[in-house]
C-alpha cells in the first residue's frame, strides 16, 4: 500500500530484504539442530491444522464478536469511504483498517489452528474496540475528553470483561456476601433459587484446593488428594534413595517435581520441549523414550495418564511402562471434569 501511495517499490523491497535476512539469522544457526524437523510448516511428521471446512463451520456456526466488530467497523468507515479517494490516500487510517482487517482474519483462523483455550485469540478485542472507538471520536459521535471520561470508559471496559478477573475475587465476595443454597427456609417453606432450582443427582463432595507445604509450589492451589500424593512421593524412600543418580523421567504436568527431586534435564536435538505426542513430540521420539525404558535407563518415571484426551502423553510410553518398570504409588492429577487424570509413580525393576 505504501509502494502504490508513493509509487515506489522500495519499501517492499526492504521489507522483503529484511525479512529474508532475519529468518537467516534466526535459522541458520539452528539448523544443526534440527530446525528443518521441529518447525516444517505442517510436513511430515508434522499435520496441518487448516482446514476451509473448519474455517467456515467456526465462522457461521460461532465467531459472533469476530462477526460484530466487523459488521460495526464497517459501519463506522461508511463515511470514509463515500469518497473512495480521499479514502485511499488517508494513510493513517487506510494503515489503521488493514491492521485490523489482518487481526480479525488472524483471530478467525486462529481460532480453529490452536483451540485451546477457547477463548485464545481474545487479543482480536482490542484492536477492534480501539479502531471502533477512534473513527466514532473522529466522527464526533463520541468523545473521550479529560480525566472524568477517561476515567468512566476505564470503568465501563473494565465492567465489559469483569468475568476475565471475577474467577479471582469471587471466592472472598461470597465470603463477605454468602448465599444461601438451603433448600427450606426457616418458616418451613420450599425455597426455589438460581441455587436451588435443580436437584444435583451428584452427590460427590467436591473438595476445596489446597496449598502444597513444598516451596516449588508456594502460593499454587491442588486438589487435596494431588497434595497428599506429592508429600507421600517425597517420602518414599524407594523413590527418594533413587534421586541422585538424577535418571528422572517426568511425563507429568507437576514439572517443579523434577527440579526438586534432582532432575538433570536431558541435552541434544532430538529430546522435545514437552511431551504432547502430534504436538511438542512424535512417533520418533516416542520410540526413542520406549527403547531407554526397556532398557531401564530411568530410575524414577512419573507418568500422567489422562484416558480422555488424545495421547496428552503417550499411552504407548505408559503400556511400556506397565510391562517394565514397577508402579509403587498413583495419586490425582491436578484436573478438573472431564479431564480428570492421575499421576502414576514408576520405578525400575533392576536397580
Amino acid at each position: 500500500y505504501y509502494g502504490y501511495i508513493h509509487k515506489t517499490v522500495k519499501p517492499l523491497l526492504i521489507y522483503l530484504a529484511g525479512y529474508i535476512v532475519t529468518a537467516l539469522i534466526i535459522i541458520v544457526p539452528l539448523l544443526h539442530y534440527g530446525f528443518g524437523y521441529w518447525f516444517n510448516h505442517g510436513q511430515p511428521p508434522h499435520t496441518s491444522r487448516l482446514s476451509a471446512g473448519d474455517f467456515f463451520a467456526k465462522l457461521f456456526e460461532a465467531s459472533q464478536w469476530l462477526k460484530f466488530y466487523t459488521l460495526l467497523s464497517i459501519i463506522v468507515l461508511v463515511p470514509y469511504i463515500k469518497d473512495l479517494k480521499s479514502f485511499i490516500k488517508n494513510e493513517r487510517l487506510v494503515f489503521f483498517t488493514l491492521l485490523v482487517a489482518g487481526i480479525l482474519t488472524e483471530a478467525a483462523i486462529f481460532q480453529f489452528t490452536s483451540y485451546v483455550p477457547k477463548d485464545n485469540n481474545i487479543f482480536f478485542h482490542s484492536f477492534a474496540f480501539v479502531f471502533i472507538l477512534t473513527l466514532l471520536s473522529e466522527l464526533k459521535l463520541v468523545q473521550i475528553e479529560g480525566t472524568r471520561q477517561l476515567a468512566l470508559f476505564t470503568i465501563l471496559v473494565a465492567l465489559w470483561w469483569s468475568q476475565s478477573y471475577w474467577k479471582y475475587v469471587e471466592t472472598k465476595f461470597y465470603r463477605l456476601f454468602p448465599v444461601s443454597d438451603k433448600r427450606i427456609s426457616p418458616t418451613g417453606e420450599n425455597v426455589v433459587n438460581e441455587h436451588t432450582y435443580t436437584i444435583d443427582t451428584d452427590t460427590t463432595p467436591q473438595p476445596k484446593w489446597v496449598r502444597s507445604n513444598l516451596p516449588v509450589f508456594k502460593k499454587i492451589t491442588l486438589p487435596p488428594e494431588t497434595a497428599e500424593g506429592i508429600n507421600r512421593l517425597m517420602h518414599n524412600g524407594q523413590v527418594i534413595s533413587k534421586v541422585p543418580n538424577n535418571r528422572i523421567l517426568n511425563f507429568t504436568e507437576l514439572t517443579p517435581l523434577g527440579y526438586i527431586m534432582g532432575f538433570q534435564a536431558e541435552k541434544g536435538s532430538e529430546y522435545p520441549l514437552w511431551y504432547h505426542l502430534g504436538v511438542g513430540m512424535f512417533n520418533k521420539q516416542k520410540d526413542m523414550y520406549i527403547q531407554k525404558i526397556k532398557a531401564n535407563y530411568y530410575d524414577v518415571v512419573l507418568f500422567e495418564n489422562i484416558p480422555t484426551l488424545n495421547n496428552f502423553y503417550p499411552f504407548e510410553i505408559r503400556d511400556t511402562l506397565q510391562k517394565n518398570y514397577r508402579l509403587v504409588d498413583s495419586f490425582a492429577a491436578p484436573r478438573v471434569s472431564p479431564n480428570y487424570g492421575t499421576i502414576e509413580v514408576y520405578i525400575t525393576k533392576n536397580k
